[in-house]
């Protein structure tokens, strides 16, 4: 029997058009995909004011530094695990490979809502801010929902089209980003008048407990997107090192936007104003810091920095939907590509589908899109993404301990010890996230709501569970090919 005849063929589409589009992105590509999904400007302009006015403290920078270096570590042996186990459903591959095929699964399901969750709340401030932008500039009186489905139709179209042009689109928006927050910031430190260099905001005396906890989950929260390079590696030239290069690039290029940022406006404002001025101005704390113009032309990129964010995660999440259907863990319709794009057309069109079901649904219902659509659902996503990291780390862990012999290549600080620290410190993250959710979402602490929001995320992984299950019952070709990625059509036959 040939080794051919042994090989167990999982009812795939052609090889024609189940394959993403192959070197089709560099560095800066990759790159320009994780910065739009950090979306530094909605960060900076939006939640480092929320973080000031949530914990009451000047401090926030210091939040932010510890942050990046608790994802640094992570990202040791997050991306010494990918490079081996290359897939478009970074999560899903990796917990599948480290705690098995069970809890892969259920990951893939809570990254597939997570970054939906992330993705459509991101059409509420897009369409809440750019109302307001136009009704103020020119006049214009349509309402939120019109706006955001003019970008939902822009991003269905790109989300169909090569991953390339998405790059070149988000590298621009990332780049124009960038230079304004910097040229704000400056602007901020040098127009301080009296007040003295924050440097206190930097000093780590201020790490304390209570509602400091809250300060470092909303860091974390501001740095939601930067992981997902694993993500690109089957679209990325020479992908190992590709996806390496970017990853740490964007992490320390927005930690030191995060930590200068925070640091201008407490010196511009100053220690004894920052606090009531970022609950009063919101992102004005940032666009005040400069000129009018500035500030302007700031507000305006606020605006296609939400676009960027928009467009970032709905590729994310069609290239999580693709990798389950090529394996037949979705219905392998989803592991379709365009013969000529090479981009998930099936499962792209599917998560459109649902985000305009939520924007009708939002606008029907009259529910405000800042803080019920935007606000709450995308703190929810970045919890369940909060999750999927430390429960990465673990399966890290777990993974080369299980591999050693085959991987010695890889040191002890990246198989164990990165891994170790960062699974600790963000599953503590996480506990303080459950702890303080009420406050996350600016509601009572005996809401019904900052209940419900967190606990819903435990549906998808125990569906995600159950249905591993069903298929290591019912269709056992399909469990054993679970987290094989592009390899799944060459998983040895199971024996009937």
């Amino acid at each position: 029997m040939t080794t051919t005849a042994r090989v167990n063929r999982i009812e795939e589409p052609s090889a024609a058009a189940a394959t993403l589009r192959q070197n089709a992105i560099g560095v800066w590509g990759v790159a320009f995909f994780l910065l739009a999904g950090v979306a530094s400007l909605m960060v900076i302009g939006g939640l480092v004011p929320t973080s000031f006015a949530v914990t009451g403290l000047t401090a926030v920078p210091i939040y932010f530094l510890v942050v990046a270096v608790v994802l640094a570590v992570f990202l040791v042996g997050y991306l010494a695990m990918a490079r081996l186990v290359p897939n478009a459903g970074a999560f899903y591959a990796l917990v599948r490979q480290g705690l098995g095929r069970p809890a892969g699964v259920a990951a893939a399901l809570v990254a597939l809502v997570a970054y939906n969750a992330l993705q459509i709340a991101v059409y509420g401030i897009f369409g809440f801010t750019t109302a307001n932008f136009l009704h103020d500039k020119v006049g214009l009186g349509f309402p939120w929902w019109g706006y955001s489905l003019v970008a939902w139709a822009v991003v269905a179209v790109l989300g169909l089209l090569n991953v390339k042009l998405s790059a070149g689109i988000l590298g621009v928006l990332s780049i124009a980003e960038f230079l304004v927050i910097v040229a704000l910031s400056v602007s901020g430190v040098a127009t301080r008048g009296a007040h003295p260099l924050a440097w206190d905001s930097l000093s780590p005396a201020h790490i304390t407990f209570g509602f400091a906890g809250v300060g470092f989950l909303l860091a974390v929260l501001g740095y939601i997107g930067f992981e997902n390079g694993p993500v690109l590696m089957e679209e990325a030239r020479r992908p190992r090192r590709t996806v390496w290069i970017a990853s740490f690039v964007v992490l320390v290029g927005i930690a030191a936007l995060y930590v200068f940022a925070p640091f201008a406006m407490v010196t511009f404002w100053g220690a004894d104003q920052i606090i009531s001025v970022a609950a009063q101005a919101g992102p004005g704390t940032l666009f005040g810091m400069g000129p009018a113009l500035l500030g302007d032309i700031a507000l305006a990129l606020f605006i296609t920095s939400a676009f960027g964010t928009l467009l970032t995660f709905h590729n994310i999440v069609g290239r999580y939907a693709y990798s389950l259907g090529r394996e037949n863990v979705l219905p392998k319709v989803f592991g379709q590509t365009g013969q000529k794009s090479g981009a998930p057309w099936v499962a792209s069109l599917a998560q459109s589908n649902l985000a305009l079901f939520v924007i009708f649904g939002y606008a029907l219902a009259h529910l405000d899109p800042l803080v019920q659509l935007f606000f709450w659902v995308g703190t929810t996503g970045g919890f369940a993404v909060l999750c999927l990291l430390a429960l990465s780390s673990l399966s890290v862990v777990a993974y080369f301990a299980r591999k050693q012999a085959q991987t010695l290549d890889v040191g002890v600080w990246q198989r164990f010890i990165a891994p170790s620290v960062a699974f600790l410190a963000l599953i503590t993250m996480a506990v303080f996230s459950v702890l303080n959710y009420p406050t996350l979402m600016g509601l009572p602490t005996d809401s019904v709501v900052a209940k419900v929001f967190p606990a819903a995320l435990i549906l998808p992984a125990v569906v995600g569970l159950i249905w591993a299950l069903i298929l290591r019952a019912r269709r056992r070709d399909v469990y054993e090919a679970i987290g094989h990625g592009p390899n799944a059509g060459l998983v040895p036959a199971v024996p009937r």
